[in-house]
């Protein structure tokens, strides 16, 4: 019996021997070869801001799209920031709220999602923000790369060191494309813009977009980058359309 044993494992070693010799070198072998290439999913193979490839992004939630349901349009538990387009058309009557949720905990990734609105003017948008809610209907939700969603966010904080074109009060705006902000006080403690609405827990900022301003025409260039980049899989730039 231990003639039988030894024999047994002297096979399995020798098995185990010619397995490795047969199999490819380091220098040969397809499979290091492939891993050798850099690709934008290898970990510290990017530069310092390198945006995630459009297809390599999560896939959103969809369920809700075609719905029409509560927008939340304050701070929460999970979300920390709010930056948002608004943009309307008299003509045709189209309203569309394209919004970007900073998230707490998350740096990978933030939430753009893109909602026809029933307004009718800016001053029910106003008094929406100044609610904290409103309802409308989910036409896309989409997660693009943190790091283009925070340019968006600081580009607005470049805005609200100036004073001009910000509202104050839903009389004063009579415009057709809006950029916001909606985010707590702490993170705007420096702003030198007058705020929409303030309570304590979060403040509201609306700027109406002007194009013969520059900085105004860089903070829209922000969110067409966001809209071009996407538009291929999405038809982004259709989905935020008010012609």
């Amino acid at each position: 019996m231990k003639k039988l044993m030894t024999v047994f494992l002297s096979s399995i070693l020798l098995l185990c021997l010619i397995a490795c010799d047969t199999s490819p070198s380091p220098e040969t072998s397809d499979a290091d070869t492939s891993s050798a290439i850099s690709t934008d999913s290898d970990a510290g193979t990017e530069a310092p801001g390198t945006l995630t490839n459009v297809d390599k992004l999560p896939t959103a939630d969809a369920s809700e799209v075609g719905k029409k349901i509560s927008v939340s349009l304050a701070p929460n538990g999970e979300t920390n920031e709010i930056g948002f387009v608004f943009r309307r058309n008299a003509e045709t009557g189209r309203e569309r709220l394209v919004t970007i949720e900073n998230t707490a905990g998350s740096q990978s990734v933030m939430l753009l999602s893109v909602y026809e609105t029933s307004f009718g003017s800016v001053k029910a948008l106003c008094e929406a923000l100044e609610a904290g809610v409103c309802d409308a209907v989910l036409t896309a939700r989409i997660y693009i790369d943190w790091i283009e969603g925070k340019y968006t966010t600081n580009s607005f904080y470049g805005l609200i060191r100036d004073a001009d074109s910000f509202v104050q009060n839903s009389d004063e705006a009579n415009g057709q494309s809006f950029f916001g902000l909606i985010c707590r006080p702490t993170d705007v403690s420096d702003a030198k813009a007058p705020a929409l609405t303030s309570d304590g827990e979060r403040v509201v900022y609306l700027y109406e977009a002007n194009e013969s301003d520059a900085q105004s025409q860089s903070h829209e260039a922000v969110w067409q980058r966001i809209y071009d980049r996407f538009d291929e899989k999405y038809g982004l730039n259709a989905l935020v359309s008010v012609d």
